[in-house]
Formats: C-alpha cells, sequence, structure tokens
C-alpha cells in the first residue's frame, strides 16, 4: 500500500469515526431495584448451556433472588416456557438464546410491564445487536441481563397473503421486517456464517443480490398514496443502524430518524435505477450522510403495507416468516420492556 494510499485510508476512516449515529433509544434508561423472582430460559442448542445457569445462579443469589430455569425444544421454542414462568409469579424474564428465542418471549411479553433481559447467544443476534448488548463478556452480559437499567422499546407485527390466498402471521419484530431482495439476502446466509459473523454474515450474503433485478412493487404508509415503482426491498424498521454492521464505529446508518421508542416505524425502499447508485447508497449508511441520495426513498407512519406482483420472501429480525408473500402488512403493536446495561 502507497504512503497516499495509506493516508486516504486514515483520513476516511477518522471522518467516518467523527460522524454522529443516532442513539436507538429516545428516553435515557431509568433505574429500579433488582428483581426478587427472576426466570431463565435457555436455548436447547445454546453453547455451553451450563455455565450460563451456573453464572445467572451465581448472580440471582449476590442480589438474594430466586432463579427458575426453563429450556427450549422443538416442540416448545419459548412462549410456553414464558407462560409457565409467569405463572410462577417471575419479576424478571432472562432469555439466553437468538432472535427467534426472544420473539417466542415478546409474543407474550408485549404490553406487559415484566422486564426482559437477553443474553445473545443465538446465530444472528439482531435485536441484541441493535441495543447494544454484544461484544460483552457472558458475565457482564447475564448481570445486564438481570440487574439492567429499564427501556421500553416499540414492538411491530407483520402479516403475510400469500401468493395462494392463505394469511400467514401475524409474526412479531423489534428491529425490521422487509420484503424483497433483503429477505431472499436472510435466506441465503449460511447459518454458519451467522454463527461465526452475527449479522454482518447478511451484509456479506447481500453482496450477491445487489445486481439482481428490482421487484415490481408499491408500498404506503398509513393511509397515505401509493408509491408504484421496481424496489430491491423495501423495509419497515424499528432501528435507526443496520444492526451489527460495525463496519464503522457506531454502526450503518440505516434511517436516521428511526428511534425503537418513538411509536412508529420508518420505511426504507431501496430502488437503485442503475448499479452506480448503491455507491451512493454506500456511502450514505457508512458516512451517515444527511443529503439525499439517489435509489433511497424514507417515510414515516404506525403502519406500512407492501404489495408484490410477483410473490417473494418476507424476513423479521432476520429470521423468515414467509417465502411467497404477495401483500406485506407492518404496524407497532404495543412496547417490550428491556434490559439494558
Amino acid at each position: 500500500m502507497t504512503d497516499v494510499a495509506r493516508a486516504r485510508g486514515k483520513a476516511l476512516f477518522q471522518l467516518r469515526s467523527h460522524v454522529a449515529r443516532p442513539r436507538p433509544i429516545r428516553v435515557p434508561p431509568r433505574e429500579v431495584d433488582p428483581p426478587r423472582q427472576v426466570g431463565l430460559i435457555v436455548h436447547s442448542l445454546a453453547s455451553n448451556p451450563g455455565r450460563i445457569v451456573n453464572i445467572a445462579r451465581r448472580v440471582t443469589q449476590s442480589i438474594g433472588a430466586q432463579l427458575w430455569v426453563e429450556f427450549t425444544s422443538l416442540a416448545e421454542p419459548g412462549r410456553t416456557q414464558t407462560v409457565r414462568l409467569r405463572h410462577r409469579g417471575i419479576d424478571s424474564l432472562v432469555v439466553a438464546g437468538g432472535d427467534g428465542t426472544i420473539r417466542q418471549s415478546i409474543e407474550e411479553l408485549v404490553g406487559s410491564e415484566l422486564p426482559l433481559g437477553i443474553v445473545p447467544v443465538g446465530s444472528g443476534n439482531v435485536l441484541a445487536a441493535a441495543l447494544g448488548l454484544t461484544g460483552r463478556r457472558m458475565p457482564d452480559q447475564i448481570r445486564s441481563a438481570i440487574c439492567g437499567s429499564l427501556a421500553d422499546i416499540d414492538v411491530g407485527e407483520v402479516t403475510c397473503l400469500q401468493g395462494d390466498g392463505q394469511l400467514r402471521g401475524p409474526f412479531h419484530f423489534c428491529c425490521m421486517a422487509g420484503i424483497g431482495r433483503d429477505a431472499r439476502t436472510v435466506q441465503s446466509t449460511p447459518r454458519a456464517a451467522k454463527k461465526v459473523m452475527g449479522p454482518l454474515a447478511y451484509g456479506m450474503a447481500g453482496l450477491g443480490q445487489i445486481l439482481r433485478s428490482p421487484m415490481s412493487m408499491s408500498w404506503r404508509v398509513d393511509d397515505g398514496d401509493w408509491h408504484q415503482g421496481r424496489d430491491w426491498t423495501v423495509l419497515a424498521t424499528n432501528t435507526p443502524l443496520v444492526p451489527g454492521a460495525h463496519i464503522v464505529p457506531g454502526g450503518v446508518v440505516l434511517a436516521r430518524d428511526a428511534r425503537m421508542d418513538d411509536g412508529r416505524l420508518d420505511v426504507v425502499a431501496v430502488a437503485p435505477h442503475r448499479p452506480d447508485e448503491w455507491i451512493g447508497i454506500a456511502a450514505k449508511g457508512l458516512l451517515g450522510s444527511t443529503s439525499s441520495a439517489p435509489g433511497l426513498q424514507y417515510a414515516q407512519g404506525v403502519s406500512v403495507q407492501v404489495r408484490s406482483a410477483v410473490p417473494v420472501a418476507v424476513q423479521a429480525d432476520g429470521d423468515i416468516v414467509s417465502t411467497h408473500c404477495s401483500e406485506f402488512s407492518a404496524g407497532i403493536v404495543g412496547q417490550v420492556c428491556i434490559r439494558v446495561p
């Protein structure tokens, strides 16, 4: 590498480092007293589940709390365990798993005041990454999941009208739901890659979709006008940053005005008409620019509808919830209380 190239690289890194990244939550987390009855749900395929339980037991003993432990199974992936633990009278729940297990618990917790702590041991950990809960030592993650401060975040719900007329859903999400090439990217991301790279694996798989043709779609926010065109993807996002995309310090900006506690969804329609427009789209995300970029449209609202001329895949927080969706509907349905450091 030449001195000129090094200088350019250093200057670019410094520029990106000083770009202010939007905070995902508007309201500062609130301090609360330690819990007295803690429920812990551990994914059955988590690495070293015994260590997770032992650390959680030490933490609860140190604060004088009782610990109740449940494990998931194929027949009971998380929601049933959440119901049982609530019946035991827990005042705080911890889930050691991935986004699928967390969504199972959120389906039971949405609208309640029961705090949810997250120990991110899944393959993608999209929600945990969006909240800044990843990349920490396991004991620190577990202590925060049990004793951390509280933040209320919005919960979205997506339903899919299939190409055969069948309705799938609703499915809950906390970060984003997407239809089109974005979901195709999720489909093509190997589980092994997600395990090693986390949410960044989706970005790597997305490189194979970038030059694929956009799809004929139309979308609208709330009861507004329909936007018709050819879109690479349409996202209903609850977070301003691409979860886990730490290519630059602070993450890649997806929707600068989005917040996880504002009661609204932000629509990001990605519709590049020429391959070179991807450069502007990438630069906007990497540099956090506030200027417009060809191929990007934004909107905000409580509900989002998307229609696709050809049935296509839909993802919610990194999990495929439909493979042949013709009409996609998403909206905010409530909040869930999350423990954060």
